[in-house]
């Protein structure tokens, strides 16, 4: 089976990764005119894009058209629509950072190597990014290039500049440049079409700190700015007064633009990142952690004999039901279902949205499919298999994935319910809810057994 799959992954990834790399297929653009009496323009077409080049304005315009598969991908990774279809915000955010990468390769390399957009104008329901148009030749694969695009990866990555577009990594590196008449290269294509699977090693703890993965065209600002910092006499010997102003504006703009972007995207992979990056110490939070959780029966029976308190002290219940819900808490405590409640409980605390919801669902299943390994090598009876399997339900696992409440999901357990303090549980669970919602919504009415006559 190990070779069979070792087979199929050479022939599906390997192969035609290698291929395009080196050059024996092209991913290029394929061109065609645009009509017989417009021969000065040409329409080019990439995976996401159609570009127009106009010989006579000197402009190339692109027209972002990705398809299912691409959209899809984004969607995926960011829970929203590729962006530069109809966001100007992040087209505008791409121009800035071409001037600012154009600024920088021309310290570095003396030249401006970045094609630089003149503007962004709105076209039916689409944007446009419209550039510079560049004549030259391409490069037919990443060999003729690997030079440049070994240095200007490990410029970009150094100054905090997004390296997906000129990685040697990316096969099709090569298609995002021009080879002008002058011998000079013109990195002309800096916006990606799909979402990076690579993020430099550099970036990558920054980047994880500010929610930026998977990554898309993301830039390290604080890792930029520190840059240009250090190096601000050596840039303003090489461009100028003038060229360090500009860099500077260029590198603001960029930043409020991409901000504006991507803050107006979900992105629930990026902010489940940042949540758990800002963590102090995983080992010592994870040890604190464990210590919390052995207190998890003391946990659960404050919160029930609080809730139980609350009931008596506003005369919902009288001393005969508050008695038989005290023996339905420790009945529950006895099937052990109450330190599970507890557990959740502290989880809910300790770890916000949404990965608290993620770490309760995670561990009502890890104890049912503990049960379920542990009855098939023998080491539980089938009445333990039952309980756990009755405790670790199917409804606990859906009710743990809610905000806040999920603490409380172990009152959809079997064990809860028969022992009668479900209802107090999502009682006392639904006191904690923002916005004072328990009151406004008036729960007490439903939620407690009525008032005894």
């Amino acid at each position: 089976m190990t070779r069979i799959l070792a087979t199929l992954l050479n022939f599906v990834l390997v192969r035609p990764y290698l291929a395009v790399k080196r050059g024996r297929v092209r991913l290029g653009l394929k061109g065609r005119k645009a009509s017989p009496e417009a021969t000065e323009v040409t329409v080019v077409k990439s995976i996401a894009s159609t570009v127009y080049l106009d010989r006579i304005a000197g402009t190339a315009s692109k027209e972002y058209t990705p398809p299912l598969p691409v959209k899809l991908v984004y969607w995926l990774s960011f829970q929203s629509q590729f962006p530069y279809v109809n966001r100007r915000d992040a087209l505008l955010a791409a121009a800035h950072r071409r001037k600012v990468a154009g600024l920088l390769t021309k310290y570095r390399f003396g030249y401006d190597l970045v094609a630089q957009v003149i503007r962004v104008e709105r076209n039916s329901s689409r944007y446009r990014l419209v550039t510079e148009l560049v004549p030259g030749t391409g490069p037919k694969s990443n060999r003729e290039v690997g030079a440049t695009l070994k240095e200007l990866s490990s410029y970009f990555e150094m100054v905090g500049l997004p390296t997906w577009q000129v990685s040697p990594s990316n096969p099709g590196a090569y298609s995002n440049f021009i080879l002008t008449p002058a011998g000079q290269l013109k990195l002309v294509d800096f916006e990606s079409a799909l979402v990076s699977p690579i993020i430099p090693p550099a970036q990558l703890g920054q980047l994880v700190r500010q929610g930026l993965v998977p990554g898309f065209d993301d830039i390290d600002f604080p890792r930029l700015r520190g840059y240009v910092t250090q190096n601000a006499a050596s840039i303003l010997d090489h461009l100028g007064e003038t060229g360090l102003a500009q860099l500077e504006e260029s590198i603001s703009a960029c930043e409020e633009h991409t901000q504006l972007w991507k803050e107006s995207e979900p992105r629930i992979w990026g902010r489940l990142a940042r949540r758990l990056s800002s963590i102090p110490n995983p080992a010592h939070f994870m040890s604190g952690l464990k210590l919390r959780l052995k207190d998890a029966d003391q946990v659960a029976q404050v919160f029930l004999n609080d809730g139980l308190q609350r009931w008596v002290e506003e005369k919902r219940i009288d001393e005969q039901q508050a008695a038989k819900l005290h023996d339905g808490v420790e009945m529950a405590s006895r099937s052990g279902a109450l330190r599970h409640l507890g557990a959740l409980l502290i989880l809910t605390v300790v770890l916000r949205f949404p990965v608290g919801s993620i770490a309760r669902f995670g561990w009502v299943v890890s104890f049912r499919v503990k049960a379920h390994l542990d009855s098939l090598r023998g080491k539980i009876a089938r009445e333990e298999y039952r309980l756990a399997r009755s405790i670790h339900s199917i409804p606990v696992m859906l009710f743990s994935l809610a905000p806040g409440i999920g603490g409380a999901a172990y009152f959809a357990s079997t064990p809860m319910r028969k022992a009668g303090v479900a209802r107090l549980m999502i009682d006392q669970s639904a006191t904690k809810l923002p916005f004072s919602l328990y009151r406004r919504l008036r729960l007490e009415r439903i939620l407690p057994p009525s008032r005894p006559s």
